[in-house]
């Protein structure tokens, strides 16, 4: 009834790949392997049988009536020999008020003189992260230039094995009021400039014993002078990549702000899918 009040979000779930459009209200919201102008006997684009998901947020509310809504499918086959196709959709909102950042912090890609800082919003926001070297007042800060749900913050021209802290503040409009959410304060090191002997972290195929990697993550998390310098994980992080809600449920809420400490190096597995979601997330 109050849509200004709130922020719209659809999930599309989809088995047996073919092409489709999604209409609300007669509007075509998204679409795959098939034009939303096609006439009704046209086939989609071959694709090769899986799952595909993927969440569209922050619909563009102004195609919404108050009450009453219509969400229709229009479903293309990749060919007249192809018999099998299965759709499922669910269409959620969010207040203004539960914006947030839903994962991360992550640490990738540190250097001597650098590195990257990686998260995702509830929908759509910009992003700061403000950094000091340890022991200094002021704060230098970098931000995105345009809103985004994933954003990768590099930080340049750092000291070389010289420890920082940091914390991210993420900002969404709302009709004009500005909503903001501040992470922990945490720290990291960079690498040193020069060779010498280094210790590391390696796991993997974490995906389908969340629980025991959650054991390790917090282990590794609590330790007070940790001598590893950074994470390798060898591929498999979740069972099936393309499930963008096994993400969180699998790899970033077990790690327990893990990665927000240490830098993590990441080689994708097969259970990733070769997923956009793997190339979202790690820089």
């Amino acid at each position: 009834e109050n849509k200004d009040n709130i922020e719209l979000f659809l999930d599309i779930f989809l088995e047996d790949d073919d092409g489709f459009v999604v209409y609300i209200n007669g509007n075509p919201i998204c679409n795959r392997f098939i034009k939303p102008d096609a006439q009704f006997n046209e086939v989609s684009k071959p694709v090769r049988q899986g799952l595909y998901y993927r969440r569209y947020r922050c619909l563009d509310k102004s195609i919404f009536n108050p009450g009453e809504n219509t969400i229709a499918v229009e479903v293309h086959r990749s060919g007249t020999a192809d018999n099998t196709f299965a759709f499922d959709m669910d269409l959620g909102y969010y207040s203004p008020e539960e914006f947030d950042i839903i994962k991360g912090p992550v640490l990738q890609n540190t250097t001597p003189f650098s590195t990257s800082i990686v998260c995702e919003l509830l929908f759509p926001g910009t992003t700061r992260l403000f950094y000091r070297e340890k022991g200094k007042n002021d704060w230098n800060s970098v931000k995105t230039k345009k809103s985004s749900l994933i954003s990768t913050l590099r930080i340049k021209n750092l000291n070389p094995d010289t420890e920082y802290e940091y914390y991210m503040e993420a900002y969404y409009n709302n009709n004009g009021k500005s909503i903001v959410r501040k992470s922990d304060i945490y720290k990291f090191k960079t690498f040193p400039e020069k060779e010498r002997a280094f210790s590391f972290i390696v796991i993997g195929d974490s995906r389908t014993r969340t629980d025991v990697f959650s054991k390790v993550c917090e282990r590794l998390s609590e330790l007070k002078n940790p001598e590893f310098e950074f994470i390798v994980h060898t591929g498999d992080l979740i069972s099936r990549g393309r499930y963008y809600e096994r993400w969180a449920k699998e790899f970033f809420i077990p790690s327990n702000n893990l990665f927000a400490k240490k830098p993590i190096w990441i080689a994708i597995g097969n259970h990733e899918d070769n997923t956009p979601f793997y190339y979202d997330f790690f820089d």
